[in-house]
């Protein structure tokens, strides 16, 4: 699962997460539990049986809504496996959730040809972007 919310998702996280899930027997694949990477960098890989597991439990309304959250407020029932990196992302964003974000994103695609370019990259692009919009 990838947030439409998302535009610059790094493939390299893609195939990374694709890598685990297909050579282990984990329920959920992901790199938010914790999360380490920034916000918009998100990847979550569910097994179809999982999900018909939890397609019979009671849900909240924020489970319904968010599908993974099952898994997580219940992670000792599943298998989860999690990509990780260092340092401290877990308050950064690379998503468009308002006006603010849909102008740094746009900052950041005239900034610079985004193609081959890696999520740590785009973070440095981001951070650049936001201190100019706030500066202004």
């Amino acid at each position: 699962r990838i947030c439409g919310d998302s535009p610059f998702i790094d493939p390299s996280i893609i195939d990374e997460a694709i890598a685990v899930f297909s050579s282990s027997d984990f329920d959920l694949v992901t790199n938010v539990f914790p999360r380490s990477f920034p916000k918009g960098q998100s990847v979550e890989i569910i097994k179809t049986t999982a999900l018909g597991r939890i397609s019979k439990a009671m849900l909240s309304d924020e489970e319904r809504e968010h599908a993974t959250s099952y898994f997580y407020n219940n992670h000792l029932k599943f298998k989860i496996g999690t990509i990780r990196r260092g340092g401290d992302y877990a308050n950064s964003h690379h998503c468009i959730d308002d006006q603010r974000d849909f102008t740094i994103a746009e900052r950041v695609v005239d900034a610079k040809d985004l193609n081959g370019l890696g999520w740590k990259e785009i973070e440095n692009l981001w951070i650049k972007a936001s201190k100019s919009i706030s500066e202004n």
